[in-house]
């Protein structure tokens, strides 16, 4: 059990706890929180589902293509994750190396296109939505999900890559 390792773990804890939060981003429905300091209440908040083309932002609009396809890549991302980790059990390692690279190359695109979608969050919402609402809406916790999300994809490209490189046998 020579590829069981400390990067081995790492890996398939990264990935697993940024599933787990993009699937919660994706999700909940805390993207944009308006509240009511009168009251101190949550008076409104908008999430990416369900969506709808017509009543939506274009900054809302293309965060929510970019969330969603983060969530399907990352799909993908923990199923060669299983294929690599699969892979060096039964002592195929260049099928496992392989698999640590699609992990890596994956886990890059998903983290650019959280990022991406945090950073169209951040620029909309003030230059867009401060002049329709009446009160001043803010950034919801989804957003800072995503974000973390994003970090640990680059943690992730980090230790696949060097699990590519690595010998196994």
């Amino acid at each position: 059990m020579k590829w069981v390792t400390v990067e081995t773990i790492c890996l398939l804890f990264s990935v697993l706890i940024g599933f787990v939060l993009n699937v919660l981003a994706v999700f909940l429905p805390y993207w944009i929180v308006e509240t009511n300091y009168n009251i101190r209440a949550l008076t409104y908040s908008v999430g990416i589902i369900p969506f709808h083309f017509a009543y939506e932002a274009p900054f809302h609009i293309a965060t929510s293509v970019m969330m969603l396809t983060a969530f399907v890549l990352y799909v993908f991302l923990v199923g060669f994750l299983v294929f690599a980790l699969i892979s060096c059990l039964v002592q195929k390692y260049k099928l496992c190396k392989t698999g640590y690279l699609l992990v890596g190359i994956l886990s890059a695109i998903v983290a650019i296109l959280q990022i991406s979608s945090f950073i169209a969050m951040q620029i909309g919402m003030k230059m867009y939505i401060a002049s329709i609402y009446y009160q001043q809406p803010q950034l919801g916790g989804c957003v800072y999900l995503t974000l973390s999300s994003g970090i640990l994809c680059l943690i992730s490209v980090l230790l696949a890559i060097i699990l590519s490189k690595t010998k196994l046998a």
